[in-house]
């Protein structure tokens, strides 16, 4: 058992990385159930977004298993370049209902987007400021939910 394990105060890590090329929407619902249930037992919930080839994601939860969590997803093959965003000691969840919401957004939905930029370097897609990036994100699914703009490749269960 390791220290970390014990602490229990939240965390919130924010990453971004480059899908491997293989992926198929059949990868991508399989990532997006391993990731519900997996994170469901761990008690980590968050999102992600999945636009042209990059993944955004924010994971929530004890910092052990969010740590440990983290350390898997920068070992997996289909993730590449993986690279921590921010991490950020939290009060309470963002998302504290989804273990795991899984959205495919065009990447012209994020045009005029104020907190969402692409950038030269993979993997492309970055948040425009730093610090509590889930608000960001939260308004940027909902702003683009109600406009049919997101897609669920699985639902938050």
């Amino acid at each position: 058992m390791d220290l970390q394990d014990l602490d229990p105060r939240l965390l919130r890590l924010t990453y971004a990385s480059r899908a491997a090329d293989w992926l198929t929407r059949s990868d991508l619902r399989d990532i997006a159930r391993t990731a519900q249930t997996r994170n469901r037992a761990l008690g980590v919930t968050g999102l992600l977004l999945h636009v042209d080839g990059d993944f955004l994601q924010i994971l929530e939860g004890p910092a052990g298993a969010v740590e440990k969590l983290y350390e898997r997803i920068e070992s997996d093959p289909r993730n590449r370049w993986v690279t921590r965003l921010a991490t950020e000691r939290i009060l309470r969840r963002a998302f504290e209902d989804w273990a795991m919401g899984c959205f495919d957004v065009e990447p012209g939905a994020l045009a005029d987007d104020p907190f969402i930029a692409f950038e030269s370097d993979p993997p492309r897609l970055r948040p425009r400021f730093s610090g509590d990036f889930s608000v960001f994100l939260d308004q940027f699914y909902a702003r683009n939910r109600l406009r049919g703009r997101a897609e669920e490749f699985a639902r938050a269960m």
